[in-house]
């Protein structure tokens, strides 16, 4: 077990006697995820804005409600190259507290506040709306409120 792996798990554990042990345990015994861009990472219980400053949504589901009624939207085409493109994404920058939703026509970025709590981090950009993201694996949901009716998008947050 490297040095820098040994002091982040003091750090995540708080030091003590749990740190102890589970860096008597090893890093074999250390579970991975795999993140939506197939590196793999230490599973990590922190708040996004400790792990690093900027991340990447991708949205793989988008649905608009109101009242009686859900749409859902097509979040990707194919392109020319013969490829899957994203039609939207979010950008957040904790560095720069700001939140990006964005399409293919360009971004609407707004300032941010940020919170932790159970294994996820919350944003909030306002103005009705919230980032729900878990801090191990990625996975978010957006909410976005406009009027009685709501946009709720549900994907995969990786590092930039």
């Amino acid at each position: 077990m490297t040095a820098e792996l040994t002091r982040r798990l003091l750090v995540a554990c708080g030091g003590g006697i749990a740190a102890l042990v589970i860096i008597a345990l090893g890093a074999a015994n250390l579970k991975a995820a795999t993140s939506a861009r197939g590196n793999a990472e230490l599973v990590r219980e922190a708040p996004l804005y400790d792990q690093f400053a900027k991340w990447r949504c991708d949205v793989d589901n988008k649905f608009m409600c109101f009242e009686n009624k859900c749409r859902r939207f097509n979040v990707a085409r194919l392109g020319d190259d013969h490829k899957r493109h994203l039609k939207y994404w979010i950008e957040i920058d904790f560095d720069q507290h700001s939140y990006s939703r964005c399409d293919q026509s360009g971004c609407d970025t707004g300032d941010v506040g940020s919170t932790s709590s159970s294994g996820f981090t919350f944003i909030e950009p306002g103005g009705g709306a919230f980032l729900k993201v878990d801090n191990r694996n990625g996975e978010f949901v957006d909410i976005v409120t406009m009027g009685t009716g709501v946009t709720t998008s549900f994907g995969v947050c990786v590092r930039q």
